[in-house]
């Protein structure tokens, strides 16, 4: 239900991920030229609830190819404890300030007019190249990923894992040497795991959470509160409780086609009292 100005924005960013290279060229107005934006390097950094992430994309957005462009990690674990300390935001090292200014003006070349990155004119990019350790372990990932078997729906997400790891073991090498970069074995391998892990993250979640229409949605809830339940199951009641916006009788109806699917299994467990029905992942 979003403005045609919000969809356009869908579209913008599949175009600019892959005219690094070239140029993005923006919309025409009335009494202005489209302007050309030479070899664009947008970069997205976002975090949100999983439940606010996932409500706003549909299957569209992976079939499109706009989700698999992103790189997906989920924040898991126990928060880490509050560290107190003198430094502020402005007690910046100046080696490092150092450090980055140099990174920051590598490869563009001396004078007063080198430095202006503003697109209005193409660049000439510095050539990083491999070293042998890096293309092999690049060789390996690439055949991996060609001989993992997916679902037809995960292929886009599955296409961009190797551009995703390149994309990253160039990032990490430039930053630890700009003026003679070349793409190291160690970062070629940890670039390969993480962007592996990044792969595996969205298929898996845009399988459980992506629905397209309200009764996709409900399943899909009832089922990741299941799956997060984990060996020790959940009970109907607890369902109940953590659901009470799915009435009754679509839950039964839901839950009776995960078990029918094979997803799920029911299992009459004794207590104290009457026997409770529980859920586990199969």
């Amino acid at each position: 239900k979003a403005s045609i100005h919000s969809v356009l924005i869908r579209s913008d960013l599949l175009e600019m991920f892959t005219s690094a290279s070239t140029f993005f060229e923006g919309a025409a107005y009335a009494m202005e030229s489209p302007q050309k934006i030479h070899n664009p390097n947008l970069c997205l950094y976002g975090t949100s609830t999983p439940e606010d992430f996932w409500a706003s994309v549909s299957s569209l957005n992976t079939a499109d190819g706009l989700l698999p462009r992103f790189l997906l990690f989920n924040v898991t674990g126990k928060k880490p404890d509050r560290e107190d300390t003198d430094n502020n935001v402005y007690n910046v090292p100046q080696s490092l300030i150092e450090a980055v200014q140099a990174l920051a003006l590598a490869g563009r070349g001396n004078g007063n007019l080198a430095n202006t990155d503003n697109g209005s004119f193409a660049s000439k990019p510095t050539i990083v190249s491999y070293s042998a350790d890096a293309a092999t372990e690049l060789a390996r990932f690439e055949k991996f990923v060609d001989e993992t078997v997916s679902a037809q729906e995960s292929l886009p997400i599955l296409n961009r894992a190797v551009e995703h790891a390149i994309k990253l073991a160039l990032a990490v090498s430039v930053a630890t040497d700009w003026t003679k970069p070349v793409i190291a074995g160690h970062a070629m391998k940890w670039a390969a795991k993480l962007a592996w892990l990044s792969t595996c993250i969205m298929i898996e979640e845009t399988g459980d959470r992506i629905s397209d229409n309200s009764r996709e949605a409900d399943l899909k809830r009832i089922f990741g509160h299941i799956k997060r339940a984990g060996k020790d199951g959940i009970t109907e009641g607890k369902i109940a409780d953590r659901c009470g916006s799915i009435d009754r009788k679509r839950r039964d109806e839901l839950l009776a086609d995960l078990v029918l699917s094979g997803r799920i299994t029911e299992k009459l467990v004794a207590t104290k009292g009457r026997p409770k029905k529980r859920y586990f992942l199969v």
